[in-house]
């Protein structure tokens, strides 16, 4: 197999190594789910101290994100890993399940400053963004060949001046 084979076998193959875009939402989902299990709001009261809620306990919302962005990684890894025939850009799922978990955590994390400053859930919201941002820039180069391999070739169809027209027309 020639250098210029391998790629093209590589990229068509039913397995290949995951990519840092595609790795990012899958360590962003183990570390949100982590991060769910530490204090999100804390509050002190004479008698009984020092209360605290993980964000499981916290809001319903938390778990709801950590579900999806751990699908999210699924996905990405999953797609990664294994040939999956889509009609779209593979990244989409990812991007569209990451944004409604960081639009989870940011309410959630508005809410918690009610009780005074926290930063797991500021590091929740940051891992969020994270991995939004990762299936985003992953999405990009896709959507450009998937735009580019559907616009026809404007050299191919244009007449070349002196030809005689084309028969049927």
């Amino acid at each position: 197999m020639t250098p210029d084979e391998q790629p093209r076998a590589r990229k068509g193959s039913a397995t290949r190594r995951p990519a840092v875009h595609d790795l990012v939402p899958a360590a962003g989902a183990l570390l949100y789910v982590v991060l769910g299990l530490l204090p999100w709001a804390a509050v002190t009261l004479d008698v009984l101290g020092r209360i605290s809620a993980s964000g499981y306990g916290f809001s319903v919302l938390v778990p709801i994100g950590a579900v999806l962005l751990v699908a999210a990684g699924a996905w990405a890894l999953l797609t990664a890993v294994v040939a999956v025939p889509v009609p779209f850009p593979r990244s989409g799922v990812t991007l569209g399940l990451a944004a409604p978990a960081f639009l989870l955590t940011l309410v959630t994390w508005l809410r918690s400053t009610d009780y005074g400053f926290e930063p797991v859930p500021l590091l929740a919201l940051l891992v969020t963004v994270a991995v939004a941002v990762s299936a985003a820039r992953a999405l990009l180069p896709e959507l450009r060949a998937a735009a580019g391999a559907g616009r026809p070739d404007p050299v191919a169809h244009d007449p070349v001046p002196g030809d005689p027209p084309a028969a049927g027309g």
